[in-house]
């Protein structure tokens, strides 16, 4: 009786043995922690932080932004997933409209990841999680100057300068083409006042 006891607590042994061989559990984390703006109405401010992982699978992750701030938050990232020994780096702006009310806004960012892809077979299943960053936005009373953003600027000043030279181009093709019509009805008239001197002549 005993030998059977043992012989069964062996092979549930070396079965929970092989199942926890083929779970693999993951930590993640972000830096910096906590994420504060101060911006004036009508301005921005970026701020960036990091998701690392130890895990050696690459991980996809996404972001979803409280409703406490999703209408002041953005996030733009390039990578889409994270690796031991690669972060992945989230960009977050925050920006006011000139019309918004001095305001202190609290809220997170909150990232999901997952394997990506499917697991290999035989690497059993992958205990997923997320981490969250703490986002604060002071809203503050002061105006941001009209023309903060440099790239905006530089636009609209390449544009300005394109609207002219075409204003001064199409001026000056007007005034060719009328010169040529002018040009055309005159000679006519001359041909017919040498025509008429030419007769009395004679």
């Amino acid at each position: 009786m005993n030998k059977k006891i043992i012989f069964v607590v062996g092979i549930l042994a070396i079965f929970l043995a092989g199942f926890a061989c083929q779970v693999s559990a993951y930590a993640i984390g972000a830096s910096p922690a906590t994420l504060s703006f101060s911006i004036p109405r009508g301005g921005y401010e970026e701020k960036t932080f990091q998701v690392s992982t130890n895990s050696e699978t690459p991980l996809e992750f996404s972001l979803v932004i409280s409703n406490s701030i999703n209408t002041t938050i953005s996030v733009e990232t390039k990578d889409k997933t994270a690796v031991s020994g690669k972060p992945a780096e989230i960009t977050v702006r925050a920006y006011a409209s000139r019309s918004a009310k001095p305001a202190n806004l609290d809220g997170v960012i909150t990232a999901l990841l997952k394997p990506s892809g499917e697991a290999r077979s035989g690497s059993g299943s992958i205990i997923s999680t997320g981490v969250a960053v703490r986002i604060k936005v002071e809203i503050t009373d002061e105006s941001a100057p009209l023309f903060q953003n440099k790239m905006l600027l530089i636009s609209m000043s390449l544009i300005g300068v394109i609207i002219v030279l075409g204003g001064i181009y199409l001026f000056k093709f007007a005034r060719l083409r009328v010169r040529g019509k002018a040009g055309k009805s005159l000679k006519p008239k001359k041909a017919r006042k040498k025509r008429k001197t030419g007769k009395i002549r004679r």
